[in-house]
């Protein structure tokens, strides 16, 4: 088969094109929709597999050519590019472990926060009802801690409607009258 028989160019010309637009569709998917930082990794990976497929192209053309080493560059460059897909992958799962961790640290943190501050709420109004058992205590105790958990309610619940913020304020009332 000659490079300059006509079906050789037709099928070398498609196979350019398909490599061009493979090239630029890479490019918009990195670039223009900044869906992934400028990593030499995944250049790299890319630039081997480019690599790769113009080989093996080679190879097609001259299947029976003893003098080719092209078999040789393609099981290296493949090995390159099993080890840069292996690298990239612990690369990402490490940064992905690493976030959920962080992640979680910063959720136990904010329920034992909730806990903390829902025990001293509940608590304290109850120790100073108990300590100083009269009615005038009881009602300025309560009038004043509803207001304060009120206004912490308003503060803290942001991802909350107005009805959800009532509604707890209204259970916690509910359990201070109880003391």
């Amino acid at each position: 088969m000659e490079l300059t028989d006509e079906a050789t160019l037709e099928s070398v010309s498609q196979e350019l094109n398909r490599y061009s637009t493979a090239v630029r569709n890479y490019r918009l998917f990195r670039e223009d929709m900044h869906l992934f930082a400028h990593d030499s990794a995944f250049d790299e990976i890319v630039s081997n597999m480019a690599a790769l497929h113009d080989l093996r192209a080679v190879q097609r053309t001259e299947p029976n050519n003893p003098n080719s080493k092209n078999g040789e560059k393609i099981d290296k460059l493949r090995e390159k590019i099993d080890h840069a897909f292996v690298s990239a992958v612990r690369l990402t799962t490490s940064g992905i472990t690493a976030d959920s961790k962080a992640k979680a640290k910063k959720a136990l943190a904010s329920r034992l926060l909730m806990a903390l501050g829902g025990a001293v709420a509940l608590v304290g109004p109850m120790l100073v009802m108990v300590l100083h058992p009269t009615k005038l205590t009881s009602i300025l105790t309560t009038s004043c801690c509803v207001i304060a958990a009120a206004v912490c309610l308003a503060v803290f619940m942001v991802d909350s409607q107005p009805k959800d913020v009532l509604a707890c304020t209204a259970a916690w009332v509910s359990v201070n009258v109880c003391h």
